[in-house]
């Protein structure tokens, strides 16, 4: 290792595991700004103790994203994840932005109608994540009862493995609601859902389902934190609300308004092919490992 001329550590996870005697270029990909993510969970917790211990959890990955930056020769980051990174008090010169992308390929199929599609919303992600599990709990507890009053035919469907108990026990009380745990094909389910669903409420860096959702053109509702990273323009590339009634708006608007539903669906498809393909991505890649 120690003859090594550059040394790729993806995620910073991994950086435990560099011995102390390489001396190539270290170049450290951060897939996201870890301590952001706890200290965004720490101000959701509502248990005292609990609350404490994220807190200090979000403290030591603070603390340890800050040693293990200085010591990297160079770091990939999303734009979010920079500006946080750089907050810590890392130069802002070691950074070389980077795009966490997903399925490219989606975007040479062909568009989704509107008249094929269901009263149906879609939601898809590792449901062993825990920002996930809870932002996908408070949308069933407070944003599905305000949609079901006026659109009664709804329906959601939860795509992904390991929803755990508590997740499980909620949706398994709400008609409409069905988790399916992982699907092979998802090509049928985005083919059929009017809606896609982001209702993150922590979390850091780029999320691929969104950005996939947006490769196939399929009009997302999503938090703020949900979006972040992505230079989109709310209310053209898609919805963003934080709030239960302005979520519930958003959704309404899509499962009824065709002429807004399609104008959002040509929009964020062509933003996607002007900014977020995997060439760009590739190219500063390389250039971060070539130094």
């Amino acid at each position: 290792m120690d003859l090594a001329d550059v040394v790729f550590v993806d995620h910073f996870l991994m950086f435990q595991y560099l011995p102390e005697a390489c001396r190539g270029r270290v170049v450290l990909h951060q897939h996201n700004a870890e301590y952001v993510m706890w200290q965004r969970f720490a101000a959701l917790e509502k248990r005292p103790l609990h609350k404490l211990a994220v807190w200090m959890e979000a403290r030591r990955v603070r603390n340890y994203e800050f040693r293990i930056g200085n010591k990297a020769d160079a770091i990939l980051a999303a734009p979010n994840d920079i500006e946080a990174l750089v907050a810590l008090g890392l130069p802002r010169d070691k950074f070389i932005l980077t795009l966490h992308l997903g399925d490219e390929s989606l975007l040479d199929l062909p568009d989704i109608e509107f008249s094929r599609t269901a009263c149906r919303l879609l939601y898809v992600g590792s449901l062993g994540w825990e920002a996930n599990r809870d932002g996908l709990i408070w949308f069933l507890r407070y944003v599905w009862p305000e949609l079901k009053r006026s659109h009664v035919d709804l329906t959601l469907t939860i795509i992904g493995p390991q929803a755990g108990q508590q997740l499980t026990l909620v949706a398994e009380k709400l008609e409409g609601v069905e988790l399916l745990g992982f699907v092979d094909d998802l090509e049928p389910y985005y083919e059929r859902s009017r809606v896609f669903i982001a209702p993150i409420r922590f979390g850091s860096g780029i999320k691929v389902k969104v950005v996939n959702a947006l490769y196939r053109g399929i009009p997302v509702s999503s938090t703020s934190i949900g979006v972040e990273g992505l230079d989109v323009q709310p209310g053209r590339d898609l919805f963003v609300a934080d709030d239960v009634g302005t979520m519930v708006e958003h959704i309404g608007i899509l499962l009824t308004d065709k002429a807004r539903w399609t104008q959002m669906r040509d929009a964020c498809r062509t933003l996607m092919r002007e900014k977020y393909t995997w060439r760009e991505t590739l190219d500063r890649l390389e250039e971060a490992l070539n130094g």
